[in-house]
């Protein structure tokens, strides 16, 4: 199992509230948390060009990987996620959500007519047009862009309230760490792969 430690910075910390103001909190993230997304996107450029990718969150539990083309001055669905999704399912013989496919990176072929991908321990081609779904293909993983500290820092005391929102892109568990005061780790949780975890932070 991998461990990720998350050294919290100034503006996100540990917290001197009550646990009657925690779940408060927790309430407010669960009832209006949905509500307001894609304020940021982090856009995949495509071999170099003007076109690109990204992932929008379409709720609490819902995303969509949408295509941007200037070319063709263009934004729009990148594949059909419901057709993919059975056929992932029949290929696997696996459950498999459209709403929220088991992967969370691909790469397109240069016409844009294809993608590459990995899910369940597998590469896969998927033709965007005829909607043909191929075991192999040449998925490359994403180099590295994760930042790490020469050292564990401490976390400091903050009124500053926020979330931090975890990913697990990898294909093993990774258990969730933080930093408090006095330089001790702590756990947040155990996040499975191709999940994400938000926790309510100060």
């Amino acid at each position: 199992m991998l461990a990720a430690t998350c050294c919290l910075s100034p503006a996100v910390v540990w917290s001197q509230g009550s646990a009657a103001d925690y779940q408060r909190a927790d309430q407010f993230s669960r009832k209006y948390g949905g509500l307001v997304t894609n304020l940021r996107i982090a856009p995949q450029w495509i071999h170099g060009g003007p076109a690109f990718w990204y992932r929008a969150q379409r709720g609490p539990d819902a995303t969509q990987f949408m295509l941007v083309d200037p070319d063709q001055a263009e934004r729009r669905v990148a594949f059909d996620h419901e057709q993919l999704a059975q056929a992932l399912a029949k290929a696997t013989s696996k459950s498999v959500r459209a709403t929220q496919l088991p992967f969370r990176s691909l790469n397109f072929h240069r016409d844009l007519h294809a993608i590459a991908f990995q899910a369940f321990g597998k590469s896969w081609q998927y033709d965007v047009k005829s909607n043909q779904l191929t075991e192999g293909g040449d998925f490359r993983a994403p180099g590295p862009t994760a930042v790490y500290l020469p050292r564990k820092r401490p976390s400091q005391s903050s009124q500053t309230e926020t979330h931090v929102t975890f990913e697990n892109v990898t294909q093993a568990p990774v258990k969730l760490l933080w930093i408090d005061g006095d330089g001790n780790s702590r756990e947040y949780t155990v996040l499975d792969p191709a999940k994400t975890f938000t926790q309510h932070t100060y």
